[in-house]
């Protein structure tokens, strides 16, 4: 099942920018990287400068995409590593994970703003010896390696730039980023109830303590099936990774030729308008017939199109359009809203024209900001 494995772990590369973890704990150094870095510094001339630093920066990319993967070759590396000529990092280094190596074929991770997700992907049956006891440990290196780089990369950059007469702030201690580790077993009629309570075994959906959470899938490579341990929640998940089962015969090109050619849904958006208008309409004449309260009223205004765009817009396989679905959702939607409020009681009052303002620019605020956050998910 290795080829099925190699094309779902480039399509995720591809489509959502993760990256495969190497067979190494640190990259080494650039051969020439000291020579680079003498000539940037010595070269005086701000366009000559920009030129070095790039290519220094891709000589860095391509030297770090070199680097031994876990698993072994990846089949059309370069296809994935470049893009128009130009090196895209796509391999990370993780210590911590590569206690792992035994237990499956591929590691791939992406951090995001809401967790650090690990997919394992594993060829045939699970090991005896992979218990959740071993993956809550991993998770755990695998934060306080990362926490650890990235206090150091915030202290040089605060040593280079911050004044030392101004006193340091105190840092809140937030809480330890989440890491999130999916199981995707591949296999030939594999979705067994044995496959499936080992899964189960190894499902950790809460986890306030440790902060690391597990979940699973099974992908059927002969009847093409998908199971999770998500069960009706995991509804997307099953859609996404049926569809790359079925496809996975494209290859990266392929891929991101399809998502270039890839438009905005508008039948979603219409859909969605109509929707949020008519239950709007509703909220609006339940108000109007009944004793209920003034802030039911500007809650159901809020929540309506907030909940009706982006349940709609997160539906879709990949979220590359979400930002701009959701912003022509609200122009339609609000063109309606504002003039059909404005035809029945004009003249607006200023109480009524501020109410409205306010909705408007919360919806947009808010609507904005989380489709902006599926795009990066």
């Amino acid at each position: 099942m290795s080829y099925i494995i190699d094309r779902l772990v480039q399509r995720l590369i591809v489509e959502r920018f993760w990256t495969i973890v190497t067979d190494v704990d640190e990259v080494s150094q650039l051969p020439n990287e000291e020579t680079l870095l003498d000539q940037l510094e010595a070269e005086s001339d701000e366009q000559a400068q920009d030129e070095l630093l790039i290519q220094y920066l891709e000589s860095l990319t391509r030297h770090a995409n070199s680097a031994p993967l876990i698993g072994g070759p990846l089949p059309e590396f370069d296809d994935v590593a470049e893009v128009d000529g130009s090196p895209v990092s796509v391999v990370s280094t993780a210590p911590a994970l590569r206690t792992l190596k035994p237990y499956c074929s591929r590691i791939a991770i992406k951090v995001s703003g809401m967790a650090i997700k690990v997919a394992l992907f594993i060829d045939g049956p699970i090991s005896k010896e992979l218990t959740r006891e071993k993956l809550i440990a991993t998770g755990k290196a695998f934060r306080e390696d990362f926490e650890q780089a990235l206090e150091a990369e915030e202290q040089d950059i605060a040593e280079a730039s911050a004044s030392k007469s101004k006193p340091k702030a105190k840092k809140k201690k937030l809480l330890p980023v989440a890491i999130v580790f999916e199981l995707i077993q591949v296999g030939s009629h594999i979705d067994t109830p044995q496959s499936r309570a080992a899964l189960r075994a190894l499902r950790c959906r809460v986890s306030r303590k440790d902060r690391v959470f597990i979940s699973g899938a099974i992908l059927d490579s002969t009847t093409k099936q998908v199971w999770t341990t998500r069960g009706i929640f995991g509804y997307l998940r099953r859609r996404n990774l049926r569809y790359a089962l079925e496809n996975c015969d494209q290859k990266p090109s392929e891929i991101r030729e399809a998502i270039k050619s890839s438009t905005i849904n508008w039948n979603t958006i219409l859909l969605s308008i109509v929707i949020a208008v008519f239950a709007t309409g509703l909220n609006h004449f339940s108000q109007l017939t009944g004793d209920l309260s003034p802030l039911i009223l500007y809650l159901g205004d809020v929540l309506i199109p907030i909940v009706v765009i982006l349940f709609a817009v997160s539906f879709e396989r990949l979220q590359i359009h979400s930002a701009r679905q959701t912003k022509c959702f609200l122009i339609g939607y609000f063109g309606i809203y504002i003039g059909t409020i404005s035809w029945m009681v004009w003249p607006l009052s200023v109480e009524l024209g501020i109410y409205m303002l306010k909705v408007t620019l919360f919806v947009s605020l808010v609507s904005m900001l989380a489709s902006t956050m599926m795009e990066l998910e």
